[in-house]
C-alpha cells in the first residue's frame, strides 16, 4: 500500500473581463488588468485615501466598489475616497 501525497487546492481562474460596470463589486483579481498598479501600491493607496476604500463582504471577503474603481481610473493622481461621515 502507497501513501498518497495531497493534492494541492486549484486556484479558481476568473474570466477577464471585457469592462467593469459602475453598479458592480469587484474582487483585487477582476480589477488588476485596469488599474494597472501593483497590488501592494493599490493596498498603499487604499490606506492613504487615494483609491478607493475597501468593501467587505464576509469574514475574508474583500470587494471594490465598480463607480468608485472607474472614478480612480478617469483620474488616479487627483482621486480622493470619501470621508466617512460620522
Amino acid at each position: 500500500m502507497t501513501a498518497t501525497q495531497p493534492q494541492k487546492p486549484r486556484r479558481r481562474r476568473l474570466a477577464q473581463l471585457e469592462r467593469l460596470l459602475p453598479g458592480a463589486l469587484y474582487s483585487w483579481t477582476e480589477i488588476e488588468p485596469f488599474v494597472r498598479v501593483s497590488r501592494e501600491t493599490w493596498r498603499m493607496r487604499v490606506i492613504a485615501g487615494t483609491a478607493p476604500p475597501k468593501v467587505p463582504t464576509g469574514a475574508r471577503g474583500i470587494k471594490y466598489r465598480g463607480a468608485e474603481v472607474l472614478r480612480w481610473i478617469d483620474d488616479p493622481t487627483g482621486y480622493e475616497a470619501a470621508k466617512a461621515v460620522r
